[in-house]
C-alpha cells in the first residue's frame, strides 16, 4: 500500500470514521481526528446512520474531541514523543478498513456512479482533469463520499489532487475561472463566510476578505459546494516519523517575509520565511526559518516576497543529523488563537 496521506480515512472496529491529518504517522498507527460515529445524523450506509463528531474546522474543536475521547475512549489518544503533544490517534490494531480517495474515485469512474451526487462528483472530476490538463488518476474524492455514507441532498464534494505539478495546474485553472464550470462564493454567502471565520479565528474583516479572495480551492459546481485539496505523492513525503523531534518553547507573535511558498498549498502548509521581527515572545524566534499551519484557512494565502504577521507555538526542531532550526506552528491545541495574516493593502 502507498504511504498514508492527508485526508485518507480509516474505519475502526467499533464503527468510528477517522480522517488522517498530514503525513507524519507513527509506525503502529495514524495521526487522525474522529469525523463520524454511529448516531442520529443525516449520513447513512447499510442501514446505519452516522452523526458528525467534528462540528467545525478549528483547533478548539480538536481539543474538545480529544478531551471527550480521553474520557470515553482513551485508546484513541496518546502522547507523541516526537512532537511532544497529546494527539488523537488510531492504532492499526483497531483499523477495520483503510480508505484511499483515488481508489474511490476510480471505482466511480469505472463502475458508474451510484446516485446523483456521485454522478456530479464524476462530472466535476472529469471537468477538472480536462480543464487543468491533469490525469484523472491524479484525483480522488474524500469526505463522506469516500466512505460511502454521503447524503445526496446535503453533502459537499471534496476532491483531492496528487502531486505538486497537478496541484499547481489545477490551481491555475481555478484562479483563471475554471472555464466557467465552477464559480466562487459571492454576495451574501461570501459575506456570511467572512463573518463566521473572523469570529472563529479572531481576525479583522479586512484580513478575512484577503484570505477569501485567495482561497482558490473552494467554490460552487452546479450549485453545490466543493473543495480541492492538494496532496503529496509518495515521492514528496520525505520525512519519516522520528527523523526530527519537535520541542515546544512557547508562544510567539512576529512579522516575517515569505521567501518560499511552494509547499503552502498542502496541509500542513509550509512557508519558508526570513527577516523575522518578534513582536511578542522569546527573542530566539528571530531565527525562525519556517511557519507551518495545520489550520486549512491559512493554506496558500501568502505569496513570496510578502510580509505576514504570524502567531503560534515556537518550536525547536532537531534533525537526525544533529542540525537544529526554529519554526512556528499554527493550529496547535495549546494556542488555539494562532494565525497567519498577509500584510497587504488589498486582496
Amino acid at each position: 500500500m502507498r504511504k498514508p496521506k492527508d485526508r485518507d480515512y480509516v474505519e475502526t472496529v467499533d464503527g468510528l470514521f477517522f480522517c488522517l491529518t498530514g503525513y507524519l504517522h507513527p509506525p503502529d498507527g495514524y495521526t487522525a481526528y474522529p469525523k463520524y460515529a454511529p448516531g442520529d445524523g443525516i449520513w447513512s450506509r447499510d442501514g446505519v446512520t452516522y452523526a458528525r463528531i467534528m462540528r467545525r474546522y478549528h483547533v478548539s474543536e480538536v481539543r474538545r474531541m480529544m478531551e471527550e475521547l480521553q474520557a470515553l475512549r482513551p485508546e484513541y489518544v496518546r502522547f507523541c514523543p516526537v512532537r511532544q503533544i497529546r494527539m488523537t490517534f488510531v492504532p492499526k490494531r483497531l483499523v477495520k478498513r483503510y480508505y484511499m480517495p483515488e481508489q474511490r474515485l476510480s471505482q466511480m469512474l469505472h463502475e458508474g456512479p451510484g446516485d446523483e451526487l456521485e454522478a456530479q462528483t464524476v462530472e466535476l472530476a472529469e471537468a477538472v482533469s480536462d480543464g487543468a490538463d491533469v490525469p484523472v488518476e491524479n484525483l480522488g474524492v474524500t469526505g463522506s463520499i469516500l466512505i460511502a455514507i454521503h447524503n445526496p441532498k446535503y453533502s459537499d464534494i471534496d476532491l483531492t489532487v496528487y502531486g505538486v505539478r497537478s496541484s499547481s495546474s489545477v490551481r491555475e485553472w481555478m484562479r483563471s475561472g475554471g472555464d466557467g464550470v465552477v464559480e466562487k462564493l459571492r454576495g451574501r454567502e461570501l459575506e456570511e463566510w467572512c463573518v463566521r471565520r473572523a469570529g472563529m479565528f479572531g481576525l479583522d474583516r479586512k484580513t478575512v476578505r484577503v484570505i477569501a479572495s485567495r482561497r482558490w480551492n473552494y467554490g460552487l459546481f452546479e450549485g453545490r459546494r466543493f473543495s480541492m485539496h492538494p496532496t503529496r505523492t509518495d515521492e514528496e513525503i520525505t520525512e519519516t516519523y522520528g527523523d526530527r523531534t519537535y520541542r515546544p518553547i512557547g508562544f510567539v507573535r512576529a512579522v516575517a517575509t515569505v521567501s518560499d511558498s511552494r509547499e503552502a498549498m498542502y496541509t500542513p502548509a509550509v512557508y519558508r520565511v526570513e527577516d523575522v521581527k518578534v513582536l511578542e515572545g522569546p527573542r530566539e524566534a528571530e531565527t525562525v526559518s519556517e511557519v507551518v499551519s495545520y489550520e486549512g484557512l491559512f493554506c496558500d494565502v501568502a505569496y513570496e516576497g510578502e510580509q505576514i504577521e504570524l502567531a503560534g507555538k515556537l518550536e525547536r526542531v532537531e534533525k537526525a543529523d544533529g542540525s537544529v532550526y526554529m519554526r512556528v506552528l499554527v493550529g496547535s491545541t495549546e494556542y488555539p488563537n494562532s494565525y497567519i495574516k498577509p500584510l497587504v493593502d488589498r486582496p
